[in-house]
């Protein structure tokens, strides 16, 4: 028996909008079905090439995609559409100079095209060829500002290297840590990084869960101000304190600079924690309101509050993409300072905007680690357990 869906009875534009209508909703399957019959019965249509072309691209079939979209470039040269897609293939099948060549007839096409612009840069700088790509990308965010990927391609651009997950994950194979807590967990991707035997702690309202946990992990669905409030983080703990933290949370410094103040009481005398979205990347995405798909917000300020009002602590910051980890040692479980200043400190920094941060870098910044494994480890003092 066919299980197939029928091919529409009406003109083959309708099947062909069909198609697109299920990989539109996901249905990878039933759409690369339809494309298929339809080549079937006219083995040079370019629309059903193009189409097939995206969907094995997008199931993961690259030597079909690449295969199917290069069809489509021979039977419609002048469509930057079918030379981008190819770009896309080329790339995601490990062949990048190759795809440049693609996304570079793409963009000659069609100049005006965005997304165009934006794969271009994207795979120039998987190829190393930075300089090219960050300028591209920074006059395409000069014409249009929070253009989709362009501010996260820009942010790998500046910051090369291991991602921030990357940094984490080699953060717990340094320490090691008894103890483990995060206050903004989303799909539990960073709090999954945690292996036996730590106890890790995850926070956040707003629990999206899609990893699997391999230690003792326990998730609390509530804000960290009511954790705090409600709940003692060292019994949570089992009587521990904290040995790891990382904050990433609503992205706002001042609530950043409350969590911190909370988890500094429950610290161990070796903990390290680790503040997120601490490397502003321009105006709009390092806001205090989201305005664009990529965003920090403004937890870079927690970097002046920290150095004005706790200079006792030892700041070092990793340069990874996308913005930044701060990594704090030398906390003070007993210290007091912040919580007496917090207001004050709150005051004080609210008005800082991306220009402040642009003209007092200096003053912000504190050491850099390079963002390399030796480098964090060494900084760390656990060399030895590279």
């Amino acid at each position: 028996m066919d299980h197939r869906p029928p091919l529409s009875p009406h003109p083959k534009d309708q099947t062909l909008a069909l198609a697109k209508a299920e990989l539109a909703a996901g249905r990878l399957d039933r759409a690369s079905t339809l494309c298929q019959r339809l080549l079937e019965a006219d083995t040079d249509d370019v629309g059903v090439f193009g189409l097939a072309g995206v969907i094995a691209l997008r199931a993961g079939r690259d030597e079909l995609a690449m295969a199917l979209l290069g069809r489509a470039v021979v039977l419609e040269p002048d469509r930057a559409e079918h030379h981008d897609n190819l770009g896309l293939a080329l790339a995601v099948a490990g062949r990048p100079g190759e795809a440049v060549g693609c996304h570079r007839q793409a963009v000659r096409l069609s100049p005006d095209d965005p997304v165009f612009q934006r794969n271009l840069a994207l795979t120039l700088n998987r190829l190393g060829r930075r300089r090219e790509a960050g300028t591209i990308l920074s006059g395409l965010l000069a014409r249009y500002p929070a253009f989709p990927g362009a501010l996260s391609g820009l942010a790998s651009v500046r910051l090369p290297g291991d991602d921030y997950v990357s940094v984490l994950a080699q953060l717990h194979d340094i320490l090691r840590p008894a103890t483990y807590v995060e206050i903004g967990v989303e799909t539990g991707a960073t709090l999954a990084l945690a292996r036996p035997p730590t106890l890790a702690v995850g926070i956040d309202p707003a629990l999206r869960v899609t990893h699997e946990f391999i230690t003792a992990t326990r998730l609390f669905g509530t804000t960290s101000d009511d954790f705090f409030a409600g709940y003692d983080l060292t019994a949570e703990l089992n009587g521990q304190r904290v040995e790891l933290a990382f904050i990433d949370g609503l992205h706002t410094f001042d609530q950043a600079l409350k969590d911190f103040i909370n988890l500094e009481r429950h610290a161990a005398p070796s903990a390290v924690m680790v503040f997120h979205d601490v490397l502003p990347l321009d105006a709009i995405s390092s806001a205090r309101v989201r305005r664009s798909g990529f965003w920090t917000g403004d937890t870079w300020k927690i970097l002046p509050a920290l150095r004005r009002h706790r200079p006792d602590l030892e700041l070092g910051m990793v340069p990874a993409a996308p913005s930044g980890l701060l990594v704090v040692r030398g906390l003070d479980p007993a210290s007091s300072v912040l919580p007496q200043v917090y207001d004050r400190m709150v005051a004080e920094l609210m008005p800082l905007t991306f220009a402040d941060w642009q003209a007092r870098n200096r003053e912000f910044s504190p050491v850099t680690i390079p963002n390399r494994r030796a480098a964090v480890a060494e900084y760390i003092g656990r060399g030895n357990r590279l």
